[in-house]
């Protein structure tokens, strides 16, 4: 009994050790291999919509990089061989892998049916309107900004490039097969266009740079409709090193021209509309050096005065005492609706909810004295307001009076 069962166990054993033979000589043997054949797929690149200046100067995929890519073959080998080296050759054509590379010597290759070139973009090669166009995160989604904002009409234009051929259970491409090119939509022009300029934008920028102007903003907008031409904002951060940023005490997230802070002497012009609207006459003013207002006294910005000044010359000197008097004629009701409708007050829809602060004016109640009054009227107390409303007020100011909303995004690009 005890023969039968070591008999029977040892036909068992035998049986799976040959059955284990002929399992790893057709994983190892090329011709069973072959004879299996699957689809591989590489991909190249992947793209998002391109976002344009109001000249269709692209500020997304910029520049691409060129990939060779070269099928298995001997001529293929050689040629590699001279331009990346014989190890990686033997590693790749030479060992029967389709593979793909970069080099500086691309100029040394000529696209036949073995081997070809493909120009792969990267989303973005520079810092330009940074805070504007803001960023993605790994997987392609706007985190910040425009790519955030109009996602939706951007990914309309999204692509893909990839190569697929046949190769065996080894990976390595079988001979005498074709590579076929899968562009899904990868060299679409599609995308946005913005009203930056780009050259205007990179000259905002320079000048904060050359400025020493460590947190600060510029905007320039187009006096006849309001378009955002220049959008800066300092400092910035680096895209490739976003979590360097993180915990940064300078907070270079935030775009500050579209954040709210006090307005200060450039809301003068605003008291001189109003008082204009009010029918007051600017006459001149003694400028001593300072105002007093319901007990309280206010300096200028010359301790020893600018002595009689009339109106051009108040805001051309930007004299204190002169508008704190004319704001407590012109009085705090139409103080107020005069900075309402110069847009004070009031948050800036760029277009699908890219809405930036709105800023703060102080109640009516809360301007019950001279002094308050006054204090408003040279930008001071619960005033704030973003660089771009500062810069839509004298927009609207320059346009006649036309307040128009500030805008961003141009118009869509739905080229092939």
């Amino acid at each position: 009994m005890i023969k039968r069962v070591i008999s029977c166990f040892l036909v068992i054993l035998l049986s799976f050790l040959a059955l284990s033979g002929r399992l790893f000589y057709i994983s190892s043997d090329s011709d069973f291999v072959s004879a299996q054949p699957h689809i591989r797929v590489r991909e190249l690149g992947t793209k998002k919509g391109t976002i344009y200046d109001s000249n269709m100067i692209a500020l997304t995929n910029r520049e691409a990089k060129e990939i060779i890519c070269a099928k298995p073959t001997a001529e293929n080998g050689v040629l590699i061989s001279k331009i990346m080296g014989e190890e990686f050759a033997e590693d790749t054509v030479l060992n029967g892998y389709f593979t793909s590379f970069t080099t500086e010597k691309s100029n040394l290759i000529t696209e036949n049916d073995s081997i070809k070139k493909f120009d792969i973009y990267k989303r973005y090669s520079d810092s330009v309107a940074l805070h504007l166009i803001g960023y993605t995160d790994i997987d392609g989604n706007g985190v910040s900004g425009t790519e955030k904002y109009y996602r939706n009409e951007i990914d309309k234009h999204n692509g893909t490039l990839s190569l697929a051929y046949s190769a065996d259970a080894l990976g390595r491409m079988l001979t005498g097969e074709s590579i076929e090119v899968r562009n899904n939509n990868y060299y679409s022009k599609g995308g946005i266009m913005l009203t930056i300029d780009r050259d205007i934008q990179i000259i905002v920028e320079n000048a904060l740079k050359s400025g020493s102007i460590d947190k600060g903003a510029a905007v320039v907008l187009d006096v006849s409709n309001s378009a955002v031409l220049a959008c800066a904002s300092t400092p910035c951060y680096e895209r490739d090193n976003i979590s360097e940023y993180l915990n940064s005490t300078d907070s270079p997230f935030i775009n500050r021209a579209l954040e709210c802070f006090p307005v200060g002497s450039v809301f003068k012009p605003v008291t001189a509309a109003a008082a204009l609207e009010s029918n007051i006459r600017l006459t001149e003013h003694n400028c001593k050096g300072y105002i007093e207002k319901s007990g309280n006294k206010f300096n200028c910005n010359i301790l020893e005065g600018h002595g009689k000044i009339d109106f051009n010359t108040a805001i051309a000197m930007s004299c204190n005492p002169y508008f704190i008097e004319l704001s407590t004629q012109t009085g705090a009701k139409k103080l107020l609706d005069t900075a309402m409708d110069l847009g004070f007050g009031k948050s800036i829809d760029l277009g699908n909810g890219f809405i930036t602060s709105g800023g703060s004016l102080p109640d009516i109640k809360e301007l019950n004295s001279s002094a308050a009054v006054g204090n408003l009227g040279f930008g001071q107390g619960k005033l704030t307001a973003s660089p771009l409303q500062i810069a839509n007020c004298f927009a609207t100011i320059a346009n006649g009076g036309i307040l128009m909303e500030p805008y961003l995004v141009d118009e869509l690009v739905n080229y092939a």
